[in-house]
């Protein structure tokens, strides 16, 4: 029997996911007897949206759970038990070995660690987010690509496990570091501790719970789990890149139209050559969300451990070859799903930034 995996998702918002993933022939497939789509939106419940086989070695579901990024913020402890639903349905009736958590299934979760406590789950655990550093990684040095070596570079969701691992990775390749959080504490934190690993290499790095700061910044990374966009056309400096990790976005299209100086690139969209999901995943055609693709690469690798909670950069590194043994790569660069073309963007890089 092949082996099984799930990734379990939530719907990011209304607008975005709820009419896509609701009317879909694959979930419309899957609903249970006597289950409509109108319960699984107002009853908050899960199903399957879709089954798919992967390089005929693998096979796995894609679970959708009919809460909203904010409905979960909300009702945290109701969505906790949506989602513990949906995880043992996954391990007990699919036989899911591994399990995935997409958007904010991992949040409610501790980053998958709330999970991994329980008692009669047994399947193998990944928030997924270290193959979303690899792949910002890879983005902003390699695809775009951008010389950070005399920019200002700010992380804004800086200390969460996306956030704090980027900035480990990052802080000696821009001149710059601006690590950006609400929780004063917790980034000063983050910036004791970098400046404590790197003490013979010292850093230019500061902290701010104020957006207004982001107005230094060349380039800006944000990987909040805010439900919603945070960053507004006057929080950026002129010429600014943002490159997006956040599902839902920390920006939203309107950004573009009021700054046209201004460019957004999706962040952490991954090549998936030779595997057809059979439904339209909110990334362009042939893509995935680099969180759902380290799920795929953990089951074909047969990787028998819980990857949940803070990011281990050991194993950011792993999933990095992972993707290269498997073929995964970053995606063309796209803005709210459109096409970026890249020549433009380096040619527009020197007219602002060099």
């Amino acid at each position: 029997m092949k082996r099984r995996f799930a990734f379990v998702s939530n719907l990011r918002s209304k607008e975005l996911d709820t009419k896509r993933v609701l009317y879909s022939e694959p979930l419309i497939e899957h609903l249970k007897p006597g289950m409509t789509r109108e319960n699984l939106v107002k009853e908050g419940l899960f199903t399957i949206w879709t089954h798919f086989d992967v390089y005929h070695e693998i096979e796995g579901w894609i679970i959708g759970i009919f809460l909203t990024a904010a409905q979960m913020i909300n009702r945290p402890l109701f969505a906790r038990q949506r989602v513990l639903q949906a995880v043992r349905y996954a391990q007990d009736e699919l036989k899911a070995e591994f399990i995935g958590l997409g958007s904010y299934t991992s949040s409610i979760t501790h980053g998958g660690e709330w999970l991994v406590r329980q008692p009669d789950l047994r399947s193998y655990f990944t928030h997924g987010d270290s193959y979303a550093v690899a792949a910002t990684v890879e983005g902003v040095t390699k695809v775009l690509p951008l010389d950070l070596s005399n920019k200002t570079l700010a992380i804004v969701g800086a200390y969460g496990l996306i956030g704090e691992a980027l900035a480990r990775l990052l802080c000696h390749k821009c001149s710059r570091l601006l690590l950006i959080g609400r929780r004063w504490l917790l980034l000063k934190a983050l910036r004791d501790s970098l400046l404590a690993e790197n003490g013979k290499h010292p850093l230019d790095l500061e902290i701010s719970d104020d957006l207004m700061d982001l107005q230094e910044a060349d380039v800006v990374i944000t990987a909040t789990s805010a439900p919603s966009a945070i960053i507004q056309p006057y929080h950026l400096k002129e010429g600014a890149l943002v490159y997006d990790v956040a599902q839902p976005m920390n920006t939203a299209p309107s950004l573009m139209e009021e700054r046209e100086d201004v460019q957004v690139v999706d962040g952490a969209f991954v090549n998936i050559p030779g595997i057809d999901l059979g439904i339209d995943l909110g990334t362009p055609p042939g893509t995935a969300f680099a969180c759902f693709t380290e799920t795929v690469m953990q089951a074909l690798e047969n990787n028998r451990e819980h990857h949940v909670g803070r990011i281990d950069l050991s194993h950011v590194k792993r999933t990095a070859t992972w993707a290269v043994k498997y073929g995964f790569t970053h995606a063309q660069p796209t803005c709210f799903g459109r096409k970026i073309d890249l020549r433009l963007l380096i040619s527009r890089e020197k007219n602002f930034w060099l």
